[in-house]
């Protein structure tokens, strides 16, 4: 999948990556990565400029491509999240999000005051107050 010409993988930077930390080397967060995914796979057949051909597989529907989309992460969220794993209310309202947001949302999940949590805290860009509460205000309210 290609969202706005960047491949799918590198946008996914933030979210899909070897887990390394101090209590070993086992991936955090795999299921939960591969719910987000499968998510924004789904959504993305609504979108327009979102390409579901690439990665390439078998089938010229608009489902044989998503199901193509959702097989191959399947795979790539092997590695797990580059955080530890979220609360399950955060993966829920992160879900809604991608479900009810626009194609952005959907693009680009982790710019979600719904999703901030896909992308490690030192990574975060810094917010200001107001951003900083509307981000609480998303993950409290469930949207």
């Amino acid at each position: 999948m290609i969202f706005r010409g960047i491949p799918l993988g590198a946008a996914l930077a933030g979210l899909v990556a070897v887990a390394v930390g101090a209590c070993g080397t086992e991936p955090t967060g795999v299921e939960t990565c591969r719910r987000i995914e499968e998510e924004r796979c789904r959504a993305a057949a609504a979108c327009g400029n979102i390409d579901l051909d690439v990665p390439k597989h078998n089938g010229d529907s608009v489902g044989d491509k998503v199901e193509g989309c959702i097989l191959w992460y399947h795979d790539a969220c092997l590695h797990g999240l580059m955080n530890s794993e979220p609360d399950n209310r955060s993966v829920e309202v992160c879900i809604e999000a991608i479900k009810a947001g626009d194609c952005n949302v959907v693009a680009h999940p982790e710019q979600s005051p719904a999703c901030l949590w896909i992308v490690p805290p030192d990574r975060r860009p810094s917010l200001d107050a107001g951003d900083a509460g509307d981000a609480s205000d998303a993950a409290d309210s469930g949207g």
